[in-house]
C-alpha cells in the first residue's frame, strides 16, 4: 500500500467491494474494443474497427453501440444518445475509463450538461478492476460466443488467458494476407449477414425477465 500511496487507499476505502445496482438505470458503464477482424482502409492498409458499447449494469443490456474506425467525443457522444432515445432516461451514475476521447473541451462540457441533470460521471481506477467488470465480461463473450465463427476473426488477442481464444497459427496468417482482407463496407455487411449488429443490443449476461426503465432524473 505505501507504493501506490493515497491513490491505493482511495480505493480501498471508497470501492473496497463492488456493489450490485438495485434498478434499471443505476449504473451504465461504457468503453470500446476492437473488432478483430482485419479490413482494408480507404488508404489500402490493414485497419480494425472498434465497437463502442454501453451497458445498463443492472439488466446486462447493451441499450447503445456503434462500429467506428476510431474512438471520438462524438462516437461516445452518440452511443449515449442511442441510450436515451432506446430507454427514455439518463443513468443515475456513468462509468468510463479516463479516455482521451472524453478531455476535449466539447466532451467536458457535455459532461457538464449530464451533471446539471443529476447524472454522476464517474472515471475508473486502474487498482480497482471488478470496477468495471460488467462491460468487460460482455466484450469477452462478444468476442467468444459470436464473433469466433466469423472468417477472418483473429481472437481475443494476445493476452487472452483463453486458450480457444484464438485460431490456429495457419488460418491467422491467411486471414491477415492483404488479398484475403475485406473493406469496411464488406465487413459490416458480412456483420448483418450474421445478424451480429443486431444480437448486439439483445444479447445479455443472463436470462431476465422485461426491463422497465423508470426515470427518476
Amino acid at each position: 500500500m505505501q507504493r501506490n500511496g493515497s491513490e491505493e487507499v482511495d480505493n480501498l476505502l471508497f470501492h473496497p467491494f463492488r456493489l450490485q445496482p438495485d434498478y434499471p438505470g443505476d449504473q451504465y458503464q461504457i468503453d470500446g474494443s476492437q473488432v478483430k477482424i482485419p479490413f482494408f482502409n480507404e488508404e489500402e492498409r490493414p485497419d480494425l474497427l472498434i465497437i463502442i458499447a454501453l451497458i445498463d449494469v443492472f439488466s446486462k443490456k447493451i441499450v447503445g453501440y456503434t462500429l467506428t474506425k476510431s474512438e471520438t467525443f462524438r462516437s461516445y457522444f452518440d452511443v449515449i444518445s442511442q441510450s436515451v432515445t432506446e430507454t427514455k432516461c439518463l443513468p443515475a451514475e456513468l462509468l468510463s475509463d479516463n479516455l482521451p476521447a472524453f478531455n476535449s473541451k466539447e466532451s467536458k462540457n457535455y459532461q457538464e450538461k449530464l451533471k446539471a441533470l443529476g447524472v454522476l460521471i464517474r472515471k475508473h481506477k486502474s487498482l480497482n478492476p471488478s470496477d468495471k467488470s460488467a462491460i468487460k465480461n460482455w466484450f469477452g463473450i462478444f468476442n467468444q460466443h459470436y464473433l469466433k465463427d466469423v472468417p477472418g476473426f483473429l481472437g481475443d488477442g494476445i493476452k487472452s488467458r483463453n486458450k480457444d481464444g484464438k485460431p490456429n497459427s495457419d488460418l491467422t496468417r491467411d486471414y491477415r494476407k492483404i488479398k484475403n482482407l475485406r473493406t469496411r463496407s464488406e465487413l459490416k455487411e458480412l456483420l448483418r449477414e450474421r445478424k451480429l449488429l443486431s444480437t448486439i443490443r439483445l444479447m445479455k449476461l443472463k436470462t431476465q425477465p422485461p426491463i422497465y426503465y423508470t426515470c427518476t432524473r
